[in-house]
């Protein structure tokens, strides 16, 4: 079934939305699942930061007090020093390292762990030149973390920096005066790296970087179904859609069927094929109308067939009905391409003819009744009939303009039947 341009339309519109809808929701599953995998390495960084927290906390609560109270009782040597058991940096570094070779051990990709700073004891812990920008940033106050989604030999990490805790009066012990200083620490690192900071110094950050291929893939993963899953509700959406404009089409079509023909029944005689009188009076309505505005012209034929009892009763209405017919269809026929035919009652016809003067709608009345005359009707009948004309006068109403056409017509039945009578002036 073609649709119109109408309902294309309204598909065509229908489907741009969709698309774009489409698209939208596209780069909304993209977002958010761009979201998770930047999430889930979060929750990594995040247990990293906890585990190194714990460590730091361990050192100054516990590991520290109790070496400088073995060293106060005597247990230690004062000078003693080792960054096995006093440094955080030191311990928090080779713990990230054993925790990445135990993740490798059972097919984990390792973290990248780093304690940055501008003065290190050791070059490991050396900032690199966005570590630097970092650093400054947060001892400023401009900057308190850093995260971003970055690329390094082609896999997928979270970059994450924050700096440590603020430098207590138990770091200054091995950060500020190297005077002051463990002598073994000085042996060790010597007396110009990583001293005089000052209580509530930024001396580092914590440099993360966990790796994201196994939350990308399964974002991506996440991101194809959605995709795919959308992309399907939305075609049997359109789909859905489409059929109920086709189907409300044909119902539609099917309607406007129903009505016409419901209209057609209304307004055409089903015996004869032609105008009832309900149709018939509109039409009259309409042409008188047309005649005011345009002073058209317009005349009127009444015919009444005669004795058409006497068939109905010796033959039978069967008879009767065809001969009806056969007398719409030869009126129909016979009428000129204006002229409208009408069956206006039992055995009456009404005939309309537009542009049309009494004269003329007189010979069509005097060529119908010789037709007549000649047609051959069921049974070997012969049919005649009277005929009333009439002529449309400024400012006629139709009950006035038929009155004088079946007073016309009563004249030729009062004169005899099969007669012609036009209207007098006295009508």
């Amino acid at each position: 079934m073609r649709l119109n341009s109408r309902k294309v339309r309204g598909l065509g519109i229908f489907f741009v939305v969709s698309s774009l809808c489409y698209c939208t929701l596209l780069y909304y599953f993209f977002v958010q699942t761009r979201a998770f995998a930047f999430s889930e390495g979060e929750k990594q960084i995040e247990s990293v930061l906890l585990t190194h927290k714990a460590i730091h906390s361990f050192e100054e609560k516990v590991q520290k007090p109790e070496i400088y109270r073995l060293k106060q009782e005597g247990h230690l040597y004062s000078d003693y020093f080792s960054p096995k058991l006093l440094s955080c940096t030191y311990m928090a570094r080779n713990i990230e390292e054993y925790f990445s070779q135990e993740r490798e051990k059972i097919g984990l990709p390792p973290l990248y762990f780093k304690l940055a700073t501008e003065n290190p004891r050791i070059e490991v812990n050396a900032a690199d030149p966005l570590e630097r920008d970092l650093l400054q940033r947060m001892r400023s106050g401009a900057l308190t973390k850093y995260s971003e989604m970055v690329q390094v030999d082609g896999h997928y990490s979270l970059y994450y920096a924050i700096p440590i805790e603020k430098t207590t009066s138990s770091c200054l012990k091995c950060h500020g005066d190297p005077k002051t200083a463990p002598r073994e620490l000085l042996a060790q690192y010597g007396d110009t790296k990583a001293f005089h900071e000052t209580e509530g110094d930024i001396r580092a950050l914590i440099s993360i970087r966990v790796p994201l291929d196994d939350q990308i893939k399964a974002a991506r993963l996440i991101f194809v179904r959605l995709s795919v899953g959308t992309g399907i509700l939305l075609s049997l959406l359109f789909t859905v859609v489409s059929l109920s404009v086709v189907q409300l089409k044909r119902h539609q079509r099917i309607i406007m069927c129903q009505n016409e023909e419901l209209n057609r029944l209304a307004t055409v005689d089903v015996l004869t094929g032609i105008s009832n009188r309900q149709g018939f009076v509109a039409i009259m309505e309409q042409m008188l109308a047309c005649g005011k505005r345009h002073d058209m012209s317009l005349s009127l034929i009444m015919m009444d067939l005669d004795f058409f009892k006497k068939i109905n009763d010796t033959y039978g209405h069967g008879v009767g009905d065809a001969v009806l017919a056969a007398i719409g269809k030869l009126l129909n026929e016979e009428r000129r391409s204006s002229d409208i035919v009408a069956r206006w009652g039992g055995e009456e016809f009404m005939i309309i003819c537009p542009h049309t003067e009494l004269d003329g709608a007189v010979k069509l009345a005097e060529k119908i009744q010789s037709c007549l005359a000649e047609q051959e009707f069921p049974q070997g009948i012969q049919m005649t009939a009277s005929f009333g004309v009439a002529q449309y006068r400024p400012q006629d109403t139709l009950d006035q303009l038929v009155d004088r056409v079946d007073v016309a017509l009563y004249r030729s039945k009062d004169n005899g039947r099969n007669q012609i009578h036009q209207e007098s002036q006295d009508d």
